[in-house]
């Protein structure tokens, strides 16, 4: 089998320089040259977290995309929600409650929008994060696995018993293929805990320290052999910090994390790629998304059931024309959201009914031209028909006041005589500035007056 030191593309981007590729390129050199693993071994304990981590951290990247897209959907169906319910209200269906809805519906698009923009601002960095480190972590181990003996002589990743690792080690599942990011709404309840990183060990992981090579250390056969690829008494960081290594056959070291809890209550202090990585994906893997609306039934359902619909109907029915104040103003709120949204279900049903049903007009080439609701699904076609709507209202209003016009007109050409004998009621006629109720007179009983002759 042939390794691939590359780990797929995403490592090929976002994998640093590390020692796994420095060593990648010395092996280059003597592909022609048998080469032995000699040394130390490293326990299972040691390597199996962090190939386990490669999988968290893939199934994390997929929950902080799937979480953009939640996000996104919600935003979107929120927005056309708000145009919808505004359409209605312009068709005078409903109007107020309809029209709070479209009000309440529009704060919640902003909301998410605003949610939205936080996500693009964490997630991104949790999942250049976790490419990082996959990457480090599958170039490193995929390296160690393949420089292991058939024989199982020669072995630098061991099993559970301290033996070769053989087919404990699967490439596959320790970094070592492409991975396509796919939107996931799945939790990763028992990877990523308040404490660190599923089956993370602060014990040392080197299988033994006796004076002599052991089972691993890189080197090669024959006169070569004094000259190893990768021994030292001296510490040293690999995978960006994720594993403090000491390749020495009296005191070999492997430790994750250099043997110290990676985090308390869901925060890492340690400042390397595991512990940067750690604290974005734990707050993506807290982060509850789950309200987002999937459609707009959905979307409208949400705000037909918030609180912010009867604080939104508060304000419209408090403010001109309509100024109504306690206990109208509440019952009035009550009665309307109780109608929509809360306790009969068929004034919920009916208003997702119109939303499918009703046809505005104006969203066509020919503005008269009836569209069923459902149909019209981008901002610009319902921006459209809003407009058409609004024409209309503006006519009809421009209309009203022609006519109220022309009636004040036509009422100030009257003579005064005719405005008085028009008014039956005594109280009335008194009342009426130049008028005089005479109760003897035949006919017309009310009539100028004198004061009002004088004035004519």
């Amino acid at each position: 089998m042939t390794a691939d030191l590359t780990a797929g593309p995403w490592a090929k981007i976002l994998q640093p320089l590390t020692p796994a590729v420095l060593l990648a390129a010395v092996f280059a050199q003597q592909a022609t040259r048998k080469i032995t693993a000699v040394g130390d071994p490293i326990k299972q304990s040691g390597w199996e977290p962090l190939c386990t981590l490669t999988a968290t951290l893939e199934k994390a990247a997929d929950l902080a995309m799937g979480q953009i897209q939640q996000v996104t959907t919600g935003n979107k169906q929120y927005a056309l929600a708000a145009l919808k319910l505004q359409v209605l209200a312009e068709m005078e269906t409903k109007q107020i409650g309809y029209s709070a809805l479209a009000t309440t519906a529009a704060g919640k698009a902003d909301i998410a929008l605003s949610l939205l923009s936080t996500l693009h601002s964490d997630d991104i960095a949790a999942v250049f994060y976790a490419g990082d480190l996959r990457g480090n972590i599958g170039g490193v181990l995929n390296l160690l696995a393949r420089a292991q003996e058939n024989s199982g002589t020669g072995y630098c990743l061991a099993d559970s018993s301290g033996n070769h690792a053989g087919a404990s080690f699967t490439a596959d599942k320790c970094g070592n293929k492409y991975h396509t990011l796919t939107g996931s709404s799945l939790k990763l309840t028992t990877e990523i805990t308040d404490t660190g990183f599923k089956g993370f060990s602060p014990t040392n992981a080197i299988t033994s320290g006796a004076a002599g090579d052991g089972a691993c250390s890189l080197t090669t056969t024959g006169t070569n052999a004094a000259g190893t690829l990768f021994k030292s008494a001296t510490a040293a960081n690999i995978m960006s910090g994720t594993v403090t290594i000491k390749a020495d056959d009296d005191t070999g070291e492997w430790k994750i994390n250099n043997g110290r809890p990676l985090a308390v209550h869901g925060t890492s202090t340690t400042d390397s790629l595991l512990g940067k990585t750690y604290n974005a994906l734990h707050k993506v893997n807290s982060r509850d998304v789950s309200d987002q609306p999937a459609d707009i039934d959905a979307a409208v359902t949400a705000a037909a059931k918030s609180a912010a619909f009867k604080r939104t109907l508060t304000q419209i029915l408090k403010a001109e024309p309509h100024k109504l104040a306690d206990p109208a103003l509440s019952k009035h709120v009550n009665d309307i959201a109780e109608d929509l949204a809360v306790s009969k279900p068929s004034g919920l049903e009916q208003l997702l009914k119109d939303i499918k049903e009703k046809k505005p007009k104006g969203a066509q080439e020919d503005p008269n031209t009836e569209t069923a609701l459902s149909t019209v699904n981008n901002m610009a076609d319902l921006t459209k028909v809003l407009s058409y709507y609004t024409r209309q209202h503006t006519a009809a209003v421009s209309k009203l006041q022609k006519e109220v016009s022309d009636n004040h007109v036509k009422c100030s050409a009257n003579k005064p005589e005719e405005v008085c004998n028009a008014i039956g009621e005594q109280e009335k006629c008194d009342n009426t500035p130049g008028c005089h109720y005479n109760k003897t007179k035949e006919g017309k009983k009310c009539t100028l007056s004198e004061e009002g002759k004088k004035e004519a």
